[in-house]
């Protein structure tokens, strides 16, 4: 699934119990966005996102839908390939 607004591609992984979106560097996994089931029953912000980029932050913020976790995430991203001066082709 690529979205016009997103520069990265995002791929549904299903689990046993669970599932997440995980984003793509070409074809290298560098994060995630999933559904928080520890947050609280009458917390209305229940998504989270994961880089896994050495240094790249993660926060322990919650976002209302999946659709801003993503982008949340990727906002992280593209500042970590800025950092890193690296270029991102074809998005």
């Amino acid at each position: 699934m690529k979205h016009p607004l997103m520069k990265f591609t995002w791929k549904i992984r299903n689990g046993r119990y669970t599932s997440a979106k995980l984003v793509y560097l070409g074809d290298i996994s560098v994060g995630s966005v999933f559904y928080s089931a520890s947050a609280p029953r009458d917390q209305t912000h229940k998504y989270v996102y994961s880089v896994t980029l050495p240094g790249a932050p993660n926060t322990n913020e919650h976002f209302a839908t999946e659709y801003e976790a993503m982008l949340a995430a990727e906002k992280v991203l593209m500042a970590w390939i800025d950092r890193a001066e690296l270029e991102v082709k074809g998005g």
